[in-house]
């Protein structure tokens, strides 16, 4: 199996994963709650690995980075609507998410096309692993509204830290996504100017 090949498949198994997460967290089961949280932390590990092993092996492709930053908001989309039903994640944050994720991958999707992916920046790069703590934080918090463990601080935070993660995961995307279009049209000034 070359490594393109494998890449992609540690990419198609994080979005796998995804169902079995969302049964979990509905069977009421205090330690099924417990396991969407490990099973989460697969898919944010699996982030990281199908990417080094692109890279490791020589075999990134732009086919490779589409599909992972598809699947990516796939998940974050998905598991922000999760939380909002168990009332975690207002609507009008989740929305503002979903529209944010929908306008960057049609405008990757448009560079994709005529053969000029656009670079992910650093920026946005910490904006999904800001996404991926908020989504798991919240899972915790999910996870911890059935357990029987005594955790005051926690108990008396958890909505002001769930707040708080909710605001810099919409400031932080909408920022990456303006840098996005900013850093795309200097590039596209620079071609008309040569």
């Amino acid at each position: 199996m070359d490594g393109t090949n494998l890449a992609n498949r540690v990419t198609l198994a994080r979005l796998l994963i995804l169902p079995f997460i969302i049964f979990l967290l509905y069977t009421g089961n205090n330690l099924s709650k417990l396991f969407s949280v490990i099973l989460f932390l697969l898919i944010m590990v699996g982030d990281k690995v199908d990417g080094i092993v692109a890279r490791k092996l020589g075999k990134t492709t732009k086919f490779g980075k589409f599909l992972d930053s598809i699947i990516d908001k796939f998940i974050t989309s998905l598991m922000f609507l999760v939380l909002h039903d168990f009332g975690l994640v207002p609507l009008w944050a989740v929305l503002l998410i979903v529209i944010r994720d929908v306008a960057t991958e049609s405008v990757r999707n448009i560079r994709f096309k005529n053969e000029a992916m656009p670079k992910r920046s650093k920026f946005s790069i910490y904006k999904t692993g800001l996404q991926y703590m908020t989504i798991l934080f919240g899972l915790i918090v999910v996870y911890r509204s059935d357990s029987n463990i005594n955790l005051i601080f926690f108990d008396q935070t958890y909505l002001l830290i769930m707040g708080t993660l909710v605001y810099m995961t919409i400031f932080f995307g909408y920022y990456s996504f303006i840098e996005m279009l900013l850093r795309d049209r200097m590039a596209t000034f620079k071609k008309f100017l040569k």
